[in-house]
């Protein structure tokens, strides 16, 4: 930042994340350049931690941030600090997990040492939420628009645990909470999530999703004075560019104090030593946190019969850890497939999950969903083939799951095949074969205790998909290369992957297991031995590990699912109060910053009739509305009655429509979306003459259907980007209201788009 941050001497700035990315740009007049107020991140349900934190003052902090957020859907933690609990009283242990937690950008809580922070019904006044019930209303930071606020919170022991909450410098909330316990060292500070354990077990629903810009933590209880003259101003970044340092992203802290926050930690590569039943393998093996190994174009994955075998090891589950990560993702390929079926069916299907290995700590027993009380679904493994859960009416939702009670932290073999002629799956767990006690067959499920015989095993039968892909290990990929989750991440390790195309057999198995190379080749696809001599270092000094049986194909990157860096338009100013300078476009230009409250209105447009093709790039994390990037109505029309003459919609879970044509149940929707935050090249393109409408994400093809097949768009009506009409022109819907409009002839100066640069 091009300013100093102005502070009394001898403050107690223990934290100042100014967020500048430290990009190297040459002084060409096609680069982008940031303005004055330099970066911020952007967040999409992402945590991002600094574990062993010791600079906090114990009776007093204030902490600050400006937001920009349109998520009115998530109640999602901005700042949490949590401790390592050795608590054996589970009360006591939530309550240290929530040692400080700021929660909630709608209705903002600051809560420290609670064990609630929010509870309904909540008769005997046990939550957070509940000591802020005195205030008139509780402080709301989501913004249609994404409007800049500042959030500030002072909490400090005198008066009884007296906590305040100021919007843009105005004191909104405060609350005597009676927790004067003095704040502890060495906890885990994480912004943008809420932890349910020390360092991590964050709640997707939990995540924040917007932008964030210079935080600050103090070891003080800040006065309102201080925050109305200091807020706006900027962080001195000039000698502390952010990089790439030991591994690590880091965003770098400028209060002196070395508080530097990593934003990523790359998976490790070390040898083990494991032994089980007098057998024992020393090889190596690859550990995870958060983090994974990644091939975004991998090529050559077996289509038909396949095994995939693997050692792995997670942390146990005991009572007192009663909340490690959810799901435990080991490998994660995603593809598209073909589909021979009907006419009017996609013929491109994306399936992200073509092959899915994950394990989870689920308890169903005595749910609606596991209709026998004598059977734990905890540690459980889950295996999906050639499937996608979210769209296509489940035609494709194909999975298994495995009791296999895998509650310890010891080493286990995995072995998984499939038969593409049969479909039957099989799972070896340390070299034994096991009974699935829930099958879904194209969105039918079932359940049967293994006791019982378990269900049938065979799903996905003769399905078809490419052998070129994406291959993630350590996270759930919801789209090609990306869209990870903290919910779905690998805690624990994986040693010697092994992927075949063939069925192994039972012996087969048992005897490779032990091996670090494998008795036979035949039928070897790839080997992946996480020995450190297999671990190579990029240029960009993060790395990737080899596959040595297809000497240097398919190399899988070392990375982590962090926010992104963007240009920061908060609203700070110079010393003399002047607004610090905007960004500045390079050849790329400008982006329209779209909300539910703007859209961009052609009337009399003139439409293709027979053939169309629409692209553009966009960018967003928005999960609760649908999104609708394209809407284009017919002259006069009403609902229902080619208001939807050609229809882009749901950037969340693509769908395409034509002449009011949107598909049926097992084609409306795509099961692809492009809410992940980064930037997406969307093109679809349609004919008259066959219907065949696809839609392609970064220049892929992603899905096919048919829609409106023979029928012709008639030109002259208008053309909306940003909103869905109803009726030509108007008869917006919105998720909260608002921009929602009547039948009524809309202006075209009604709503307007923002410009924002970008690189």
């Amino acid at each position: 930042m091009p300013t100093a941050l102005r502070r009394p001497p001898g403050a107690a700035l223990a934290l100042a994340v100014a967020l500048l990315a430290g990009l190297c740009w040459r002084a060409a007049a096609d680069v982008s350049r940031p303005g004055g107020a330099g970066h911020a991140l952007l967040f999409r349900d992402h945590g991002v931690v600094l574990p062993n934190f010791k600079d906090l003052a114990p009776d007093a902090l204030t902490f600050e941030a400006w937001l920009s957020t349109t998520d009115f859907c998530h109640a999602s933690a901005l700042m949490s600090y949590a401790l390592d609990s050795q608590a054996t009283d589970e009360a006591q242990r939530i309550a240290d997990f929530n040692h400080f937690v700021v929660f909630d950008p709608s209705k903002t809580v600051a809560c420290h040492d609670f064990q609630f922070i929010d509870l309904w019904p909540d008769p005997r006044g046990e939550s957070c939420a509940f000591s802020f019930n005195h205030s008139k209303s509780l402080p709301n930071f989501v913004e249609r628009d994404g409007k800049w606020h500042h959030i500030a919170v002072v909490w400090t022991a005198a008066n009884n645990g007296y906590t305040r909450i100021y919007w843009d410098g105005l004191l909104m909330a405060s609350a005597i909470t009676g927790k004067t316990k003095p704040l502890q060292q060495g906890g885990a500070l994480m912004l943008g999530a809420e932890q349910d354990c020390y360092g991590g077990c964050t709640d997707r629903g939990q995540g924040f999703y917007g932008l964030m810009d210079e935080v600050r933590l103090w070891r003080t209880a800040r006065s309102q004075s201080e925050i109305l003259a200091h807020m706006r101003d900027s962080s001195g970044l000039e000698n502390h560019p952010n990089g790439i340092y030991r591994e690590a992203l880091v965003a770098k802290d400028s209060s002196g104090r070395g508080n530097h926050l990593p934003l990523i930690t790359l998976p490790t590569a070390a040898h083990v030593d494991i032994q089980k039943g007098g057998d024992r393998l020393q090889a190596g093996a690859l550990s995870f946190r958060n983090n994974y190994a990644l091939q975004p174009d991998y090529t050559g994955m077996p289509d038909k019969d396949i095994t995939v075998e693997f050692w792995a090891r997670t942390p146990a589950y005991t009572p007192r850890n009663a909340t490690p990560e959810r799901y435990a993702e080991f490998f994660s390929f995603a593809s598209f497939g073909r589909d021979g079926g009907s006419p009017q069916q996609a013929s491109t299907v994306f399936m992200d999950d073509a092959i899915l290995i994950e394990k989870y700590m689920e308890e169903f027993q005595g749910s609606k969903w596991i209709d026998f009380a004598q059977f734990s679904t905890r540690g459980s493994v889950s295996v999906h083939i050639n499937a996608n859960r979210e769209g296509n009416g489940k035609r494709y939702d194909h999975w298994l799951d495995f009791g296999v009670g895998w509650l310890d932290a010891e080493w286990h073999h995995l072995a998984v095949t499939w038969s593409w002629d049969s479909g039957e799956v099989q799972l070896y767990f340390d070299g034994a074969p096991q009974v699935p006690f829930w099958s879904s067959k194209a969105g039918k499920t079932e359940v049967i205790a293994p006791a019982f015989g378990g269900v049938d095993p065979h799903i996905a039968a003769r399905t078809s998909r490419s052998i070129n892909g994406s291959l993630a290990l350590g996270q759930l990929q919801d789209c090609m290369g990306g869209c990870f989750s903290p919910e779905y991440a690998l805690h624990g390790e994986m040693a010697n992957l092994r992927v075949w195309n063939r069925v192994l057999s039972r012996d087969d198995i048992a005897k490779g297991m032990f091996a670090v190379e494998p008795l036979s080749q035949g039928g070897l696809a790839a080997h992946y031995p996480f020995t450190p001599d297999t671990l190579e270092r990029t240029p960009d000094g993060q790395g990737r590990v080899r596959d040595v049986h297809n000497q240097g194909a398919n190399p899988l990157q070392l990375g982590a699912d962090a926010p992104d860096w963007v240009y920061s338009t908060a609203p700070l100013a110079a010393p003399d109060g002047t607004p610090v300078a905007p960004p500045m476009p390079g050849s790329a230009g400008y982006a329209m910053f779209l909300s539910d409250q703007q859209v961009l209105i052609r009337p009399n447009f003139t439409m293709p009739s027979d053939e169309i093709t629409v692209e553009f790039w966009m960018q967003s994390v928005d999960t609760c509305r649908m999104g609708v990037p394209f809407s284009y109505a017919a002259k006069g029309s009403e609902y229902a009655q080619s208001d939807n003459a050609f229809l882009i919609f749901s950037a969340r879970n693509w769908g395409i429509a034509v002449m009011e044509d949107e598909g049926g149940m097992t084609d409306h929707l795509s099961g692809v979306s492009a809410t992940d935050g980064k930037w997406h090249h969307i093109a679809v393109t349609w004919r008259s003459w066959d219907g065949v409408a696809t839609l392609y994400d970064n220049g892929r093809e992603v899905w096919q259907v048919v829609r409106a097949k023979g029928q012709k768009i008639a030109s002259g009506g208008t053309l909306i980007i940003g909103r869905e009409q109803d009726c030509e022109g108007g008869c917006f819907d919105s998720a909260i209201g608002g921009a929602a409009g009547g039948t009524q002839e809309t202006s075209q100066q009604e709503y307007g788009a923002q410009a924002r640069a970008v690189r």
